[in-house]
């Protein structure tokens, strides 16, 4: 047997295998004597036939089954020895002189494509990342203060009810008597959430003991909200007549809290933040935490933009072409040539960045472990709280680690790999971060969006850039920069 490699490009080749009699002849023998010993062919004792009869009826499916796994014996061996990292699967040439005639020949030919990955040599210093800080504004602060007041403000008594007032009243089904009549008491009812206009009006400029009288269906349209008012179940909400009584206990106004210590103490704890400068201070990191989360993804789109540069990272546009095509043709509805060419160019990036990645990654011997992975199943159950208007602020991180961690274990294969895909971009992502020469530089949120909106304008011009013909594509060799 004879294995040759053809090298047709500085990352594609084709192996060419020869097959003689010599390289299969034993193995035939030997699935043949095991067909013998359970064949029971007519005029003949079982496992008595004659070898010859056997080698008649099957000789031919048993060197197409033995050549076959020889094949694959040999180019794995080959690829071993060779220490070739191949790229997907070996694919079928069309251009060698290839045989496989069991009919009318004992020697074989064949000959399969290939493609390598690239050997890269990235020296993560060499490269200048940009990281944007983004600093909290004074307007930014002011608006986090003021919503501190106002949290935990409180109401208090009042004279007369305007439109942002609060009423405790007493709820008395109308023209019943107190035996019949369903009867809510002590109430909390804000009158700028009443929703008819008219009503609403009949409210403002009342005092503590007025009463009146009010079609509560049209005040409180919301069912559920109304059934909570009146402390019924919702279906029975057409049981009830819609006028009601209702009579003011009280009248309160809605004051904002004091800035003093009593307050600092009272929300972060004794003597932690002792005035106004330092609750400021407190404001500022906080809003600059919740921004890190948007320059650490800019940082890593970044980073992917600049690693993108990295020499020879990318396999020939032939090859890939092919690949995708033998790809393409196990599709229960197989894409037309020309959307395979069409999907080329991003097909392409996206290869190129994954190569890049794990390149990082087996070159610095880094490991995903279980925990890396949970971690990364955290993003994604946070994500999911988010799309499901769940408040995060709501979820501690042990009750998120616990959730995401029971979720992980019953995973499916495929899910479990995305997770771990998810895992692996993080840590690529961390060791770019702590080995790259990281450039910081201080920017308000309003510049940051900017310089987004410019990145979103410019991937939009090279995706259109990218539209153009396979023809056209050029693959050129370029020096790796030391």
């Amino acid at each position: 047997m004879e294995i040759t490699r053809k090298n047709t490009g500085e990352l594609t080749g084709t192996l060419i295998i020869k097959i003689e009699e010599k390289d299969y002849e034993v193995e035939v023998t030997k699935s043949l004597k095991k067909i013998k010993q359970k064949a029971q062919l007519k005029g003949f004792r079982p496992g008595k036939a004659p070898l010859g009869l056997i080698k008649k009826f099957h000789g031919k499916q048993v060197i197409v089954e033995e050549v076959n796994k020889i094949l694959g014996t040999k180019i794995d061996d080959y690829i071993k020895e060779e220490n070739m990292k191949l790229f997907g699967d070996l694919l079928p040439n069309k251009t060698e002189d290839t045989s496989f005639d069991v009919k009318n020949s004992k020697d074989f030919k064949f000959a399969f494509d290939f493609g390598l990955f690239p050997t890269l040599n990235i020296d993560l210093a060499s490269h200048n990342i940009k990281l944007y800080n983004i600093a909290a504004t004074n307007a930014e602060v002011d608006t986090e203060i003021e919503h501190y007041i106002k949290q935990n403000g409180s109401f208090i008594p009042d004279e007369v009810a305007n439109r942002k007032s609060q009423l405790k009243v007493n709820l008395k089904e109308a023209n019943k008597n107190d035996a019949e009549a369903l009867i809510s008491e002590e109430q909390l009812i804000l009158i700028e959430f009443i929703k008819d206009k008219e009503i609403k009006k009949q409210f403002i400029g009342l005092k503590k003991g007025a009463k009146l009288t009010i079609d509560i269906k049209k005040a409180f349209t919301n069912e559920t909200d109304l059934a909570a008012l009146l402390k019924i179940e919702k279906e029975k909400l057409s049981e009830i007549s819609e006028n009601f009584e209702v009579e003011i206990l009280e009248v309160e106004k809605f004051e904002i809290a004091e800035l003093n210590q009593e307050l600092f103490d009272k929300t972060f704890g004794k003597d932690v933040i002792k005035s106004e400068e330092e609750l400021k201070l407190n404001f500022a990191k906080q809003i600059q935490e919740a921004y890190r989360t948007y320059s650490l993804n800019k940082f890593n789109v970044d980073a992917q933009e600049e690693l993108m540069k990295t020499p020879k990272a990318d396999l020939p546009t032939d090859f890939l072409l092919k690949w995708q095509e033998v790809e393409n043709s196990k599709l229960a509805e197989p894409k037309t040539k020309e959307e395979i060419e069409a999907e080329l160019p991003t097909f392409q990036k996206q290869l190129k960045w994954q190569i890049i990645k794990y390149h990082i990654l087996e070159a610095n011997k880094l490991k995903v472990s279980e925990e890396d992975e949970i971690n990364a199943n955290k993003k994604l159950t946070l994500n999911q709280f988010v799309q499901y208007g769940i408040p995060v602020n709501s979820v501690t991180d042990d009750m998120l680690t616990n959730i995401a961690t029971e979720s992980y274990s019953k995973l499916k294969d495929n899910e479990k790999a995305h997770v771990k895909e998810i895992a692996i971009e993080d840590k690529v992502f961390n060791f770019i971060y702590n080995n790259a020469t990281v450039i910081s530089e201080e920017v308000t949120m309003e510049e940051f969006k900017n310089l987004n909106e410019i990145d979103s304008k410019t991937e939009d011009k090279e995706e259109k850039n990218e539209e153009i013909s396979i023809a056209d594509l050029k693959i050129e060799d370029e020096k790796i920069e030391e």
